[in-house]
């Protein structure tokens, strides 16, 4: 049974780049699974912990501007050998960009 979700998500496939934040890595590759107005779900080939602040950038489709945001590693589970799915919570975002999401999903 899938459990009920505070706001509408629309599935889609487009990369994105993500730097742990306090950390060496500079800049790091993910593929959205899904995205809200309040998070995302990427597939990683790292385990990123709960809790982990994460620097996102990522485009939309059509888009020349970025959606950047400071986020937060809501849960993360391993699905196969060195991948892994993840869910990001968005916890500092222009309200432009968000904007720009909730437009996408609703024209979908």
């Amino acid at each position: 049974m899938e459990k009920q979700r505070r706001f509408p998500r629309l599935n889609m496939a487009i990369q994105m780049e993500y730097a742990v934040l306090d950390a060496n890595c500079n800049s790091c590759k993910a593929k959205i699974e899904d995205i809200s107005v309040a998070g995302i779900s990427v597939k990683t080939k790292e385990l990123l912990k709960k809790g982990t602040y994460l620097d996102v950038k990522f485009y939309l489709p059509k888009d020349k501007t970025p959606v950047e945001a400071i986020s937060k590693v809501a849960w993360s589970r391993e699905i196969g050998p060195n991948n892994f799915e993840t869910g990001i919570e968005f916890i500092k975002i222009n309200y432009a960009d968000q904007e720009r999401i909730g437009n996408l999903i609703t024209e979908e």
